[in-house]
């Protein structure tokens, strides 16, 4: 253990005059952990008994996406994708994107009135991907 006299020993002017300031207006009181930002208290771990992990591979057998696997149980995607791995279940791709040979008339579809979902349904992708597909391929040209 450094005593105080090797803790302080490059210590200049400046630095003492601090440290008076700090002792002379006493030792401020430890802040409550309720006043703290909810992101700056301690997290607890959340573990998941061998019934909850039986009903995760259920759930994602039976085509929950991991996303909504995390929010139903409460656990983060890594703990999702460790569980499935360790009980032996393949993890599906993730959606494609819209296909690049159907990006004109997916957008000549959607000026005649279809929707996002439609779209995403037809393309066999996400709403959203087939809305970046071709709100970009509107914006090349």
């Amino acid at each position: 253990m450094l005593s105080a006299a090797q803790l302080t020993q490059g210590w200049n002017k400046s630095l003492w005059d601090q440290t008076a300031k700090i002792v002379s207006a006493g030792v401020p009181a430890a802040p409550s952990l309720d006043r703290l930002r909810p992101a700056a208290r301690f997290k607890r771990q959340r573990r998941l008994n061998q019934d909850q992990v039986a009903s995760l591979v259920a759930d994602y057998q039976g085509g929950m996406t991991i996303k909504a696997l995390t929010v139903k149980y409460n656990v983060r995607h890594e703990t999702v994708s460790r569980w499935l791995a360790v009980n032996g279940v393949a993890v599906r791709p993730a959606p494609a994107g819209m296909p690049c040979g159907k990006l004109v008339e997916a957008r000549a579809l959607r000026e005649a009135g279809w929707t996002w979902k439609r779209l995403g349904e037809r393309y066999g992708c996400s709403h959203t991907a087939a809305r970046k597909a071709v709100l970009n391929l509107s914006e090349d040209e």
